[in-house]
């Protein structure tokens, strides 16, 4: 291929499972200009030999293999390969709607836009629908003139996923390769995030698209015990690169929204630390280490109060650096949750029993 419109990007590791599934959505596309450049990253399940019939099937497929070097590599080597006008990125267990490359590319075209932003649905492993379909707009389309309207997706936890994801979005590609943006390959979470940040800073129209056109299969990752502590390194890092972009563009006003889903996903991490499997008194070293950053401190410290008694008893323990207040605290939490799901089935069951 000489030249094409889009160059999609996926990165591949151990994903037989939905593979197949992933790909088959994305070569049913209404468009149909567009490389599929698939990084396989050392898989060791059958993802090698379908990533290679498929590219035996199509000739729009490149294969790449490479030994396990993480999805930010993976994802690098796929942007320095791409030869389209415009880049998108897509997961191997994720699902694109058969007109995402036709709309998205139409939008970008049409407005001249240096970045389009789709609505998303999310479903579960499974395939059952997990929560609501996400959107920011109410029009079929929503141009904005600027970084600085852009960036407030990150102002609300409703829509701060949109900022920080990379799915669900086309890129120009230009922007990506003159500014030399690439994924941080020493950071295992919230690098779409720094990604994204480093191309906002030379956004100018940005379109939203109501249509659903991204479908994300959530992983049951809820069930897990492992509490894996570069997570908040990570989502440490993201809010960082986040609040200095927001300085940078003259936003530093609007800091304060930003520092509130910062904490409220300091508290998801929170209880993540406390349904692990690990001991109370690793969890309260872990809790002290995160209390530890002045980062975290200065959060806290400026904050107003909630009213949700939860969060307004997780923030006054932080703001005390009591790592011990904080155990104690998710303890009664998951002690009045467990007791009020009881309660409701016991009550369900009571009804059911009196028909």
């Amino acid at each position: 291929m000489l030249n094409v419109d889009i160059s999609v990007i996926m990165p591949v590791y151990n994903a037989q499972k939905y593979l197949e599934e992933s790909l088959n959505s994305i070569l049913c596309q209404t468009f149909d200009d567009f490389e599929l450049i698939i990084i396989d990253d050392g898989s060791t399940d059958n993802s090698y030999e379908i990533c290679e019939r498929y590219k035996e099937k199509d000739e729009r497929i490149i294969v790449i293999h490479q030994i396990n070097q993480g999805p930010s590599v993976a994802r690098n080597i796929g942007i320095k390969k791409a030869i389209g006008k415009y880049i998108v990125f897509c997961d191997s267990d994720d699902i694109l709607d058969k007109n995402a490359l036709s709309l998205l590319y139409n939008a970008m075209e049409k407005y001249n836009a240096d970045l389009a932003i789709c609505g998303y649905s999310r479903f579960t492993v499974w395939g059952t629908p997990l929560l609501e379909q996400r959107f920011l707009t109410k029009y079929s389309y929503t141009i904005l003139k600027s970084n600085k309207e852009l960036a407030s997706v990150y102002f609300s936890p409703k829509t701060n996923m949109f900022g920080i994801s990379i799915w669900g979005k086309m890129y120009r590609a230009d922007i990506i390769h003159k500014n030399n943006i690439l994924f941080s390959v020493d950071q295992a979470y919230e690098e779409d995030c720094c990604f994204n940040v480093n191309y906002f800073k030379h956004v100018n129209t940005t379109v939203f698209l109501r249509n659903i056109l991204y479908h994300y299969r959530q992983q049951n990752t809820s069930l897990s015990k492992v509490y894996k502590p570069n997570v908040f390194d990570g989502l440490l890092k993201g809010y960082c690169k986040r609040r200095q972009f927001l300085i940078d563009i003259g936003l530093k006003a609007s800091v304060g929204r930003l520092k509130l889903v910062f904490m409220l996903s300091l508290f998801n991490t929170y209880k993540k630390i406390k349904s692990s499997s690990l001991k109370r008194k690793d969890r309260i070293k872990e809790y002290e280490r995160i209390l530890s950053y002045k980062e975290v401190q200065q959060v806290m410290c400026s904050s107003k109060l909630s009213q949700n008694r939860l969060t307004r008893w997780l923030t006054l323990a932080s703001r005390a650096c009591n790592p011990q207040l904080i155990d104690g605290i998710l303890e009664l939490w998951v002690i009045v949750r467990y007791t009020k799901s009881n309660l409701k089935k016991a009550l369900r069951k009571l009804f059911k029993g009196s028909k």
